[in-house]
């Protein structure tokens, strides 16, 4: 959605979805992309939450809005007008639960029954920090991608491994669709983070942190 509001400090705004079975990782994902953060205990979404987040994508700011569901059945029915404002939807399973695996099919008639027929889509293997417990291997993955023809990644929410590279692949697709005639730079993506953490690289900004990451 491009902002028309001039008063706004961001030039488009970007809105993702993940969906998946409960308990395989959604929220730590979130928490590891917008805080680099993860909590072993973390507790279970009920219902829908939502996290905020501004990058830069070719001197363009973006306002990525996240939102969380639950994956329980008795809080899939999600409102038909949160699909459609949806960009984005990653589309999440646990490698060490077949089950979260199987129920993608169920998940993916949900998206068919009530998005848009733009949004991108994402399928994503997590918990690949869990070596001894993966019972869904990573061919297997990328079978069934091809089988949707939707692309694929595995991640840990845990380590960090390949969340970035998920959500600025998805937000990139995104942003290339809306503007059909921008090439995207990819040499240097600028971020910032609500948070209360800093590290020696980050500048704060009242109670945002700002920091660039090199591609």
């Amino acid at each position: 959605m491009v902002n028309t509001d001039k008063s706004q400090n961001y030039d488009l705004e970007i809105k993702l979805l993940l969906l998946g079975d409960h308990a395989v990782g959604k929220s730590s994902l979130i928490l590891n992309y917008t805080k680099k953060t993860f909590y072993k205990n973390i507790l279970g979404t009920a219902g829908i939450d939502m996290s905020k987040k501004i990058i830069i994508i070719n001197d363009k700011t973006i306002k990525v809005t996240i939102f969380d569901t639950a994956g329980q059945e008795r809080f899939r029915n999600i409102p038909k007008s949160l699909y459609r404002n949806t960009h984005g939807i990653f589309l999440v399973y646990d490698v060490t639960d077949i089950r979260s695996k199987e129920s993608l099919l169920e998940w993916m008639e949900i998206i068919k029954n009530n998005s848009g027929v733009e949004v991108e889509i994402i399928i994503i293997g997590n918990k690949i920090d869990l070596i001894n417990e993966r019972k869904i291997s990573c061919d297997e993955g990328k079978i069934m991608s091809e089988n949707y023809n939707i692309p694929f990644m595995e991640t840990s929410a845990k380590t960090g491994e390949n969340v970035n590279n998920a959500f600025l692949d998805l937000i990139k697709r995104i942003f290339y669709k809306i503007n059909k005639n921008v090439e995207l730079k990819t040499a240097e993506t600028e971020y910032q983070v609500n948070s209360d953490q800093k590290d020696d690289n980050e500048e704060y900004e009242g109670n945002t942190i700002t920091q660039k990451i090199k591609k």
